[in-house]
């Protein structure tokens, strides 16, 4: 599997086991999943952009569906410690099953795996309650995107909140997995 790297499943769904794989690259599942939640039933013009060629891509797979994805990235911020997860997104009939919260757990993992220590991200204020479960604190004030109101969210990782960060996420791929990027 060129660029990709199948995922153990540490956190059971609703959905049954998935399977997830992480891409060095903006694989085609994700590019339609976030197509259909964000650009047809959101109505964003935009959704793509530069950063989705160096960043991680993370798919989960039911039945070998992509029913799932998020990407994230190093900050500028202390030397690569902190980290941006963004574009977060679950196939309508898939939502509710808790496919969200083991998606995010999987790129903090990756991310723990990495060094990171704090990641961000920029939540729609309708899914703040959604990431405050998670861990997540909102940090600045309201912003649009889209006309749609976002927050700033932070959380910081701890080698508690992450016991399985020693699963093994490293790229087979073009590229390595390494904070260096």
């Amino acid at each position: 599997m060129d660029g990709q790297h199948p995922v153990p499943d540490p956190i059971p769904t609703k959905a049954g086991p998935l399977e997830y794989r992480l891409y060095d690259h903006l694989p085609q599942g994700a590019r339609d999943i976030r197509t259909a939640v964000f650009m047809e039933e959101q109505g964003f013009r935009v959704e793509f952009d530069q950063t989705d060629d160096s960043c991680w891509h993370l798919l989960a797979f039911d039945k070998n569906q992509a029913v799932g994805t998020c990407r994230f990235y190093p900050t500028s911020h202390d030397q690569a410690k902190d980290f941006t997860i963004g574009r977060v997104a679950i196939v309508k009939d898939h939502r509710g099953q808790g496919i969200g919260a083991s998606i995010i757990n999987h790129a903090e993992q990756a991310i723990a795996n990495l060094g990171g220590r704090v990641i961000r991200l920029h939540a729609q204020e309708q899914a703040m309650g959604f990431y405050h479960k998670l861990g997540y604190l909102a940090q600045g004030p309201r912003d649009y995107d889209e006309d749609c109101p976002h927050r700033w969210m932070v959380k910081e990782l701890t080698p508690a909140s992450h016991p399985q960060a020693n699963v093994n996420l490293t790229h087979t791929g073009a590229r390595a997995l390494t904070a260096k990027d």
